[in-house]
């Protein structure tokens, strides 16, 4: 993977879950990129916590 990359996307998905009892929204967060010979990559997923 080059440290630079010419395409970079930021995404959610607001999901439903259980949490304590209680159906919440939350959110999965996405980053990713790509190269210009159509590679792609994953550079994190976070979790909405609160």
């Amino acid at each position: 993977m080059n440290e630079i990359s010419p395409i970079v996307y930021l995404d959610a998905l607001v999901m439903k879950v259980r949490d304590s009892h209680k159906v919440r929204n939350k959110a999965a967060h996405l980053a990713g990129g790509g190269e210009l010979d159509g590679v792609k990559h994953v550079f994190g997923i976070w979790v909405q916590t609160a």
